[in-house]
């Protein structure tokens, strides 16, 4: 029975360094595939620099303790836009911003069916969107989409009447996240406007820890983000 025990506990280790191996290997790849592609834009290239405020409703999804579930948070985050055209109609967007993240762990309520967010989980991060942007006939109307990578800031876990607990050590501290949006560029005279939504889905697991011996839960981030901003051509007019 011992030596059984044994097997399986050599095979779960095993498995679990497999996973974590391969976890960091893909996420390497797609870090160089960042950077690569940002050091990839022409020096001469036709850019837009902007400013965009969005509102953010996020949310966490995975396993939680029993009575409980994780409902949305909402939140406000703002960025630049360093936006570079590749062709008459694809443009490479960069968007370094900072995003707050995460989620309210509601409780059950004794003698009653409901339950009430009793505790905040807020994540922050520098999050910076590679994204392409690609524009429509009518020069207004688009689709964007692309990878996002978030580093880690702070992260607390706020309960109600207790004090505030960083969790940061149980956060992985590089989050990557595939971004879907659609939106319009109206014209403003020389400038252009930008409103946007925009959905995001991590990639990988948002807890560091085993979900049985860390603090957090196994989670994922996903979310909607509306965005409002403004793009200023540098250098000449805009077609």
């Amino acid at each position: 029975m011992a030596g059984d025990i044994a097997v399986k506990y050599r095979l779960y280790r095993t498995l679990n360094n497999a996973k974590f191996t391969t976890d960091m290997n893909i996420r390497a790849a797609l870090v160089s595939l960042f950077v690569t592609a940002t050091l990839s834009i022409p020096a001469q290239a036709d850019v837009h620099l902007g400013a965009m405020v969005g509102s953010l409703s996020s949310s966490l999804s995975g396993s939680t303790p029993s009575g409980t579930k994780l409902t949305s948070r909402s939140t406000v985050g703002v960025g630049a836009i360093i936006d570079i055209g590749l062709t008459r109609d694809v443009r490479l967007s960069l968007q370094p911003m900072y995003l707050p993240r995460g989620a309210h762990l509601a409780v059950s309520v004794p003698g009653s069916s409901e339950t009430r967010d009793s505790v905040a989980i807020e994540l922050n991060y520098l999050s910076v969107p590679l994204l392409a942007r690609v524009i429509a006939d009518n020069g207004i109307a688009y689709v964007i989409g692309g990878l996002e990578l978030g580093f880690l800031l702070s992260a607390e876990w706020k309960a109600e009447g207790e004090p505030t607990v960083d969790i940061s050590e149980s956060i992985r501290s590089v989050d990557i996240a595939a971004d879907l949006g659609v939106g319009i560029l109206p014209r403003l005279g020389r400038v252009r406007g930008m409103v946007e939504l925009r959905y995001s889905q991590s990639l990988s697991n948002t807890t560091e820890t085993d979900p049985e011996s860390g603090f957090v839960p196994r989670v994922k981030y996903s979310g909607f983000q509306l965005w409002l901003g403004v793009l200023v051509p540098m250098g000449g007019g805009d077609e």
